[in-house]
């Protein structure tokens, strides 16, 4: 360019070659996926513990079709929370769930029973749907929806909500 200062020259080089910032990282979290009766859920897998098959779940007589029974783990005694009985209650029949989910908050631990396990699935973060209003109170352990149709769970929720988290 006829004319043009070296100054001037140098720093249109070196706007046109400067490395341009690496693009805003998103935030992503991931959760472990699973089924159970006619649903499909998400669980974030921070609060996820193990996964184990079924296994012996001891009955515990006269308590809510949410609370199938009581298995250990560890030593302990946790209560086994069946998703379908909560979504779905009164009488039905429901399959026996081949895992149980360890779940933890806040220093308290409960098993969901789980039809099949189909992996870990990672998501932006912002990446939900609104709840189906269908679920009316029944919503209430649920943060979302993911994908096409896959609730993702809110362990806070899940443990704080009576209705799900007590056997009487």
């Amino acid at each position: 360019m006829a004319g043009e200062s070296d100054e001037a020259l140098l720093r249109r080089r070196a706007a046109r070659y400067a490395v341009r910032g690496a693009p805003e990282a998103l935030e992503v979290a991931e959760h472990l996926c699973f089924s159970r009766g006619t649903g499909e859920y998400a669980l974030p897998v921070e609060c996820l513990r193990e996964v184990r098959p079924r296994g012996h779940v001891a009955r515990v007589p006269g308590a809510s079709p949410v609370v199938v029974g009581v298995f250990q783990f560890r030593g302990e005694l946790l209560s086994a929370h069946d998703l379908a009985g909560w979504r779905e209650p009164g009488p039905g029949a429901r399959t026996r769930g081949e895992w149980l989910l360890v779940v933890e908050h806040g220093g308290a631990r409960l098993g969901l029973l789980a039809d099949a396990v189909e992996g870990i699935e990672r998501r932006e973060v912002g990446q939900l749907g609104a709840m189906p209003v269908m679920l009316g109170e029944r919503g209430a352990c649920f943060r979302g929806v993911i994908g096409a149709q896959r609730l993702l769970i809110e362990p806070e929720r899940l443990f704080s909500t009576p209705a799900f988290f007590q056997a009487f």
